[in-house]
């Protein structure tokens, strides 16, 4: 028994032996290069959201600025390129003089109120969301 079935092992090996391999072949797509722009604005002063955002590439690397309103109401600037060969880079830049409103200096001392109170009374908060 352990003679057929060492006979079917090498028989099954030349069977799988017989066909051929594959040859792994890597196929490299090239593309000529596709250079692009785009930028978006947006204004709503009524909710605060100002960003703005401007890029271009020319197939072979990107650079581009945005700016944005911090929540402390600065302006975030960044320079960027980046490419295969160098990477990302960017220069960022705060614009203006950081302030918080008084409606978030109430809230940041209520917190700060509750945090120190005894362990035994943790806070607790309800959220109700509405679909």
């Amino acid at each position: 028994m352990k003679s057929a079935v060492a006979l079917l092992a090498l028989a099954l090996v030349a069977v799988v032996s017989a066909y051929p391999v594959a040859e792994h072949e890597e196929h490299e797509e090239h593309h000529p290069p596709s250079p692009y722009k785009f930028r978006y604005d947006v204004e709503d002063h009524h909710t605060g959201d100002l960003k703005s955002h401007l890029e271009s590439g020319d197939g072979h690397g990107v650079q581009g600025v945005y700016k944005l309103k911090e929540a402390d109401g600065t302006i975030r600037e960044v320079h960027y390129t980046a490419d295969k060969h160098a990477g990302y880079n960017a220069v960022v830049k705060h614009h203006g003089t950081p302030h918080v409103d008084d409606h978030y200096k109430q809230w940041e001392y209520e917190y700060v109120k509750e945090v120190h109170q005894p362990a035994k009374h943790y806070p607790t908060h309800e959220v109700k969301v509405h679909v």
